[in-house]
């Protein structure tokens, strides 16, 4: 059996389009991981700014109600 540049063209129509969308499709789950996995570091960065936050409150509350002297140096 000999294929004609006909046949190759025709087998060609109906492959590209299968293999465009499934190249697709793996570049869009890989960038939504990607934005996952960034969104979770950005969300513990900002976990751990806000306990820095609670921890300087709580710090500046005891100083003002127990009538102390000024605040605590970190040095």
């Amino acid at each position: 059996m000999v294929m004609n540049s006909g046949d190759t063209t025709n087998i060609l129509t109906y492959v590209v389009p299968f293999v465009l969308f499934f190249g697709f499709w793996v570049f869009l789950a890989r960038r939504g991981r990607m934005t996952a996995e960034s969104a979770q570091s950005t969300e513990q960065a900002t976990l751990d700014v806000l306990t820095e936050i609670r921890d300087e409150l709580r710090r500046i509350r005891e100083v003002v109600e127990g009538g102390g002297s000024g605040f605590r140096s970190n040095f």
